[in-house]
């Protein structure tokens, strides 16, 4: 049987032994941990989970279905903000799975979200980064603070997330000059 495996080139016989793999080891996995970033995001009112969708060249796909009407798109549904928080979810929901311990970038992570979406993202982010690096880029100032309260005024102590506040600034036309401290406009909030 190894011989016959060995030999047979197939394109699609990775592709399929792939997805199998997938749907026994990984897809359970991954929509249970999906399902607990939906809710850690506040999304938990929204009907949506994670469906496989197949796999091509031997990487599995997977898509947000809608529960009560999996033929629809998601995306036509959820407003902007929403498809955000879930792609999101998404990535959190993979990154927990995959038990590696690498730093993690986020550029401006909340435009286009509310409030209540952008404090979950907040208290979400500073609890990651209790285990992983986190560098968070933005220029959103309520954020800023948003995050800064989630990593520090938490009931345990042990449960605080470190952090360090960095300006990048452009000085006479020179871009890319770095602080070590949160933007002056930011100092008096912060």
């Amino acid at each position: 049987k190894l011989e016959a495996a060995l030999k047979d080139t197939r394109p699609n016989t990775i592709t399929a032994k792939n997805t199998n793999l997938s749907e026994a080891l990984i897809t359970e996995r991954l929509r249970a941990r999906f399902a607990q970033e939906i809710d850690h995001l506040n999304l938990a009112g929204l009907a949506i989970e994670l469906t496989q969708a197949g796999s091509q060249h031997g990487v599995s796909r997977f898509k947000v279905s809608l529960i009560q009407s999996v033929s629809r798109n998601a995306g036509d549904i959820l407003s902007e903000g929403e498809y955000r928080c879930v792609a999101l979810a998404g990535f959190m929901a993979e990154l927990a799975t995959n038990n590696g311990g690498s730093g993690i970038i986020f550029d401006d992570p909340v435009s286009s979200l509310d409030h209540l979406h952008r404090e979950a993202i907040a208290k979400r982010l500073a609890e990651e980064g209790r285990k992983r690096q986190v560098i968070v880029f933005t220029h959103d100032l309520p954020f800023l603070f948003l995050l800064r309260n989630a990593c520090t005024q938490v009931d345990d102590p042990t449960q605080k997330t470190e952090i360090a506040l960095r300006h990048v600034q452009k000085r006479q036309n020179t871009p890319g000059h770095c602080r070590n401290e949160a933007p002056e406009k930011a100092q008096d909030a912060l």
